[in-house]
């Protein structure tokens, strides 16, 4: 239903566990707790002065045993407004967070890019991209600082092929060009659909011919659409 929530134990009720648990609705309401230094003064220009993302990354494996708990893969990351990566510039003390589960004993995310049949993206960095770009007053990271956890060195290498590859793909399927093709891609593709159905119910059955198959040729778009975003 979309409402904050926060759980109790009566039984440990003092003085102390109440200031942890109003620290807990505080941060759920958005609001912060604690400022770093650096958030008072500018004293890191490289990110104060540039719109940055933080990414952390994790993966939480399911306990010994438990082959057939689905492992979960999840993205914090202060969204930022401008810098650093908070949600409130320049401060970098928001977070959020983007989960997805995924298979078992798997330690790289494989949902950082996720193509849609549609042609869209539903994975963890667009989704975080996006609400970036919301809370920064527009505007949109110039720079990315990763910080991945629960991988060895010997998997260094996996994490540049294969995770920085889907947020580069993220980042690619994201500005609008390449957003445009897939649509127009996916448009057409159901045209040459509804062609090749139409082809195949008014032919006559049980002919066939030799040969290579001709390529179906698309017919030339009306000039007064051709020069428009016909596929939005």
């Amino acid at each position: 239903m979309g409402i904050f929530t926060q759980c109790i134990s009566p039984l440990k009720i003092n003085d102390q566990y109440l200031t942890n648990v109003l620290l807990k609705i505080n941060s759920k309401r958005g609001d912060m707790n604690t400022l770093l230094a650096v958030e008072h003064n500018s004293t890191l220009p490289l990110l104060m002065e540039t719109p940055t993302m933080i990414l952390g990354m994790d993966v939480s494996h399911g306990s010994p045993g438990q082959s057939d708990v689905p492992s979960i893969a999840s993205v914090n990351t202060p969204v930022l407004r401008l810098v650093v990566g908070s949600r409130a510039w320049p401060w970098i003390s928001k977070y959020r967070a983007s989960v997805r589960t995924q298979s078992p004993k798997v330690e790289m995310i494989d949902s950082l890019f996720k193509l849609l049949p549609n042609g869209e993206d539903d994975g963890i960095i667009r989704e975080l991209l996006v609400d970036f770009y919301k809370s920064s007053n527009r505007r949109k990271p110039e720079q990315i600082i990763i910080f991945r956890d629960g991988v060895s060195e010997s998997q260094f290498p996996q994490v540049l092929n294969i995770e920085l590859e889907q947020i580069v793909k993220a980042f690619e399927h994201l500005v609008a060009p390449i957003c445009y093709a897939h649509l127009a891609a996916a448009q057409m593709g159901q045209f040459i659909k509804f062609e090749d159905s139409f082809s195949e119910s008014s032919s006559s059955k049980g002919i066939t011919s030799a040969g290579p198959v001709p390529v179906q040729q698309l017919p030339r778009l009306h000039g007064k659409v051709q020069s428009s975003m016909f596929f939005c």
